[in-house]
């Protein structure tokens, strides 16, 4: 592997790991000033408001600006967030800071994507996929085991405080990268014009590629199902089958096991494997293994689904992210991806409010089953489309 991409998943794992240090730190600080579990909530919707807030003119400014400049500002800036926040005692400040970090780390994944798509070569895309999403996997076991060794020996917002240092890492990382061609994109000021310009340019070239679209948003559906169902993962685990604080860590570490054993198969096998398989057949076990852990009734059923689920995700997660870097053209990345999260941004708000009342009236095995049934019907249909795209 060349230096570049190593400084490159360097960063990428630094950030990670500080980020998931970050959000348990983040709920626990809030939940203790507060007492208010609506008040660590809100912390949930704050990040798609946010992604919508910067989105709608975000992937404008990606795509003229020079990526590597923009990716060491916005690790700045989120350490310096970051450190306000530290110092922070208000929940009106906790709350505003929080949502301008969200809006930095929405621009800094529409920037890391372009940067990424320039700087790995199309052949070793799919790979380096795999890695990032292994060397994530790690970071989301990692991170908060370090979140809890620093709650025992430290306060809460030592634990903030480490994301900031994470931060000023990837800075550093990034600083050694090269500076990539850019189009002529970067010699046009940015104005409201020019961003109707490119929300028509993206609307344009959306008819032109039907089919690529429709792939694009039945894959978005399966990021808006997985993350209502996640929303009601710690009710049914708790009020439904009953486990207890301590079993429901275990069953969380088993979905870390899946996850952690996925992303290692799928980045030691992944020159082999076909994108149209890790897309439809990966959301399709997905599907599954929310199916299994929605009809449990016991621990060991439960956790059976949660590693079939993770373990199968991190292949439809690398297909598809090879699958958009391969298919739309990067000059438009930044501005497609950012319109169009807009859309799953608003799916998640609207259906994590929607399973969150249901569940009150009808029960929140049936809501979860039912939103399984939903995306596995989302996956037989991704398996049918990409068969001829892919």
């Amino acid at each position: 592997m060349t230096r570049k991409k190593v400084l490159l998943l360097s960063s990428i794992g630094m950030a990670n790991i500080g980020e998931w240090v970050y959000f348990i730190a983040l709920n626990v600080l809030v939940l203790n000033l507060t007492q208010s579990p609506l008040a660590v909530v809100m912390l949930y919707i704050f990040a798609p408001i946010a992604t919508i807030t910067a989105n709608v003119w975000a992937g404008s400014f990606v795509d003229r600006f020079n990526q590597r400049k923009l990716l060491m500002a916005l690790d700045l800036s989120r350490a310096i967030l970051v450190v306000c926040l530290f110092f922070s005692s208000s929940l009106v400040a906790i709350y505003c800071l929080s949502f301008f970090i969200h809006i930095a780390n929405a621009i800094f994944a529409t920037s890391s994507l372009v940067f990424m798509t320039k700087l790995v070569p199309t052949a070793e895309q799919q790979r380096f996929n795999a890695l990032k999403n292994f060397i994530q996997t790690v970071g989301f076991i990692v991170g908060p085991s370090i979140a809890g060794a620093l709650f025992f020996i430290g306060a809460t917002t030592t634990a903030i405080l480490f994301y900031s240092v994470a931060l000023i890492c990837s800075f550093m990382l990034i600083s050694r990268l090269p500076n990539l061609s850019t189009n002529e994109l970067e010699k046009k000021n940015l104005s409201w014009s020019i961003i109707k310009e490119d929300w028509h340019l993206v609307y344009h070239f959306s008819k032109k590629h039907i089919h690529l679209v429709l792939i694009y948003l039945l894959f978005c559906h399966v990021i808006i199902l997985t993350t209502a169902i996640d929303s009601l993962e710690v009710s049914f685990s708790t009020v439904v089958l009953n486990l207890s604080t301590s079993m429901y860590g275990l069953l969380v570490s088993f979905a870390g096991v899946g996850a952690f054993s996925g992303a290692m198969i799928n980045s030691l096998f992944s020159h082999k494997l076909k994108l149209n398989f890790m897309i439809g057949y990966g959301t399709l076990f997905t599907g599954i293994g929310y199916l299994i852990f929605s009809i449990s009734h016991t621990f060991t059923w439960a956790a059976i689904g949660f590693f079939v689920l993770t373990f199968a995700f991190s292949f439809a997660n690398t297909g598809f992210s090879t699958f958009i870097q391969q298919n739309i053209p990067i000059d438009i990345l930044g501005r497609f991806t950012s319109i169009y999260s807009i859309a799953e941004s608003l799916g998640i708000i609207v259906l994590t409010l929607g399973v969150g009342i249901f569940s009150q009236t009808f029960g929140i095995r049936l809501v979860v089953f039912s939103a399984t049934i939903l995306l596995i019907v989302v996956a037989s249909l991704l398996i049918s489309h990409t068969k001829q795209e892919v």
